[in-house]
This record gives C-alpha cells, structure tokens and sequence, in this order.
C-alpha cells in the first residue's frame, strides 16, 4: 500500500515538473515573440 502510494507520488510529482517546463517554454516563446515584433516595430518606425 505504502509502496504503491510512493509511486503515484513520484508520478503526479513529474508530471507537475514536466508541466511547469512546458509552459516555462511557451512563455518564453511568447516573449521572444513579442520581443521580435517590438523590433520589428521600431525598425518600421525607423524606415518610415
């Protein structure tokens, strides 16, 4: 019983770890792109 509970610990455990990296990645990817189009902005800006 104890046994059992430890591994479904240890499942449920990295399976929020593998969830926090996921959306660590997706906001980063958000940022990155906000980041491009801000550039990208600027430079329209610059041009004009």
């Amino acid at each position: 019983m104890c046994k059992s509970n430890l591994k479904i610990a240890a499942i449920v455990a990295s399976a929020l770890i593998l969830a926090a990296q996921v959306t660590r990645v997706i906001n980063a990817e958000e940022k990155s792109k906000e980041g491009t189009a801000e550039r990208n902005g600027i430079y329209e800006i610059m041009v004009d």
